[in-house]
This record gives C-alpha cells, sequence and structure tokens, in this order.
C-alpha cells in the first residue's frame, strides 16, 4: 500500500479547518486514498509513514503564515508550518510521521493556522502528500 498525491491547482487564502484535498494522484497502490475528500483511509493494521509537502509562492504582504497538520482521526500527528517575514523567496516545507495504524483509521490534511493572505502552491509538484505502508501488524 502507497500513494502520492499533489495539489493541482493554488488554494488562495483557504480557511481555519480547511481539509486540503490532494486531487492529482500519481499513484494509489491499494485505492486507499480518496482524491475526492482528501482521506487516507487505512485498509491494514500496521506501521505506517506519511509525508506533507507545503509550497507558497511570493507575496506582496511581508508577513503570512500557515500551518497544517497531519491527523489521525481527527488528532494532530505532525505539522507543517509556512511562516515568512519577508517576500522576497518561496516558502517550501515538509513535515513527516511514521505512526501506528488500525484497519480503518483516517489521516487528512488540515489547515489549522492562518495569518495574512498566503497560497498554497499547486501543480509541478509543489505541494504533495504521500504515505505507505512500512510494516504490517496482525
Amino acid at each position: 500500500m502507497a500513494f502520492n498525491a499533489e495539489l493541482s491547482s493554488d488554494l488562495v487564502n483557504p480557511a481555519v479547518d480547511t481539509t486540503i484535498i490532494f486531487n492529482t494522484v500519481q499513484f494509489n497502490s491499494g485505492n486507499s486514498y480518496n482524491n475526492n475528500s482528501g482521506i487516507f483511509q487505512c485498509p491494514a493494521s500496521g506501521i505506517y509513514y506519511f509525508s506533507l509537502e507545503l509550497s507558497s509562492n511570493r507575496h506582496a504582504q511581508s508577513s503570512h503564515s500557515l500551518h497544517a497538520k497531519i491527523l489521525r482521526n481527527g488528532s494532530p500527528i505532525s505539522i507543517t508550518v509556512l511562516d515568512s517575514g519577508s517576500h522576497l523567496s518561496w516558502l517550501r516545507r515538509t513535515s513527516s510521521v511514521t505512526t501506528e495504524l488500525t484497519k480503518g483509521d483516517v489521516i487528512s490534511v488540515r489547515i489549522n493556522y492562518v495569518v495574512g493572505n498566503i497560497t498554497v502552491s499547486g501543480g509541478s509538484a509543489l505541494s504533495t502528500f504521500s504515505g505507505f505502508l512500512v510494516q504490517r501488524i496482525n
């Protein structure tokens, strides 16, 4: 079981509590990631690894920030922080987590903090979400 999906277009000024839907699937072995809802549903109990990479382009405003969390059944297990005090460069941040899941658990990515005008950049693999089974647990 493994998947890799990317955001196909920019997510402009997203609201807090928005689930990020990585709608362009590069591969989805086991079909456990739903690119319509942005939810991964665990097909088998085991140890899983997830990675979240977010990018944001230059902004006219000098201070902008966005925090997105990887959630397991609605509880945070990892966070990606896009913070900048400068409008001169792109932001690109990654977080990853290894976690134990039980069959039926759900993993999603949700924005939980926004300051200023910010865009999560999509297309060209700029913002991606991926995961894979490391070891099955019986």
